[in-house]
């Protein structure tokens, strides 16, 4: 016997299950029993990227919001949506780990899955993105490389 889908679930967008998803893994990540010492949080905003391939119309404004919930000092769960290169929005979510550490500079790897691009209908594609991040106190920034593009964000510590 096959489980029972509301139909509302069944009509509903890759890019809206991935909406619910972000959702539930915040509240899920933030709940008081998630939460224990070691842990951070941090408010994410995507900002700009720049392309390689210069002669290309690519929207290098990538605006969109997301979050940061550090598990230990290893590992780091991401969530969020942007504005992409291609005018469309993107929804992310991944694990970052930390593979190099000096003083506030961190290099990431990690596994994701990401949404809005045309060459897959809009449907979630994995991706391993590295990344590099330089957290202080209450700020940082995310420097990332992906198909040769530079992207940006600006972080803030919520915890």
């Amino acid at each position: 016997a096959r489980a029972h889908v509301p139909d509302a679930v069944r009509r509903a967008t890759m890019e809206e299950r991935m909406k619910l998803l972000i959702v539930l893994l915040f509240l899920m990540l933030t709940s008081p029993t998630a939460v224990a010492e070691e842990t951070e949080t941090w408010l994410v905003a995507t900002a700009r990227s720049y392309h390689w391939n210069r002669p290309t119309k690519n929207n290098e404004r990538n605006y969109g919001l997301g979050m940061e919930y550090k598990l230990n000092g290893a590992w780091t769960l991401t969530v969020g949506e942007y504005n992409n290169s291609h005018y469309r929005t993107s929804v992310y979510t991944g694990a970052l780990y930390t593979a190099a550490q000096l003083g506030p500079v961190k290099l990431r790897i990690g596994p994701g899955l990401i949404t809005g691009y045309a060459k897959t209908g809009g449907a979630p594609i994995p991706v391993v993105v590295p990344d590099m991040t330089i957290e202080g106190r209450r700020f940082g920034i995310n420097i990332m490389v992906h198909n040769q593009v530079f992207g940006l964000q600006v972080k803030w510590k919520l915890q």
